[in-house]
Parts: structure tokens; sequence; C-alpha cells
């Protein structure tokens, strides 16, 4: 959270926003939180889906050049992504 670049960011599109149009301010802060809450429910299912899976242990192995970890860790980094994507698409719906 101390990455000053994102935080100028913000600010830079914010202000302006908040000076000019109250109301799209208002909107890309409503869709920011419905992402955040599409994201909590992303982790609930993944949670659910993989259970046994600790994978910490798994991105060390990876980094250590564990070639069967590192697939590992694609494939459910490839999972989690797909599983957002259809939450989103069903929270569109």
């Amino acid at each position: 959270m101390v990455d000053l670049s994102a935080w100028v960011l913000l600010l830079v599109c914010a202000v302006p926003l908040w000076i000019m149009d109250h109301s799209m301010l208002m909107t890309l802060i409503q869709w920011t939180a419905f992402a955040g809450a599409l994201v909590g429910i992303n982790i609930i299912l993944t949670r659910i889906i993989f259970p046994q899976i600790d994978l910490s242990e798994f991105v060390t192995a990876a980094k250590e050049g564990s070639l069967p970890a590192s697939i590992v860790v694609l494939a459910v980094a490839f999972v989690i992504g797909l599983t957002f994507l259809g939450v989103v698409v069903w929270a569109k719906a």
C-alpha cells in the first residue's frame, strides 16, 4: 500500500472527476467496491475448489527451479483467473 505511483495515478484521475462530475466519481467508487466483492467471492470459490493445496509451498519450490511446482502454480493461477472471469460474467448477467 506504499506504492506512491499508484496513489498519484489515483489522485490525478479522481480529483478532476470529483471537481467536474460527482456522479461519475460515485459510479467509479461503486464499481470498484463491486469488483472487490467479486474478488472476495472468487477467493471463497477457489478455497472450496482447492482446499488441500498450499500454494506457498509450491511457489517456494518453483522459485528453487522445480518444474512440476511451477506447472502447479501456473495451473492454479489459470483456474483462479478463469473462475474470476466466470464470476464477473455471472454478475453482469
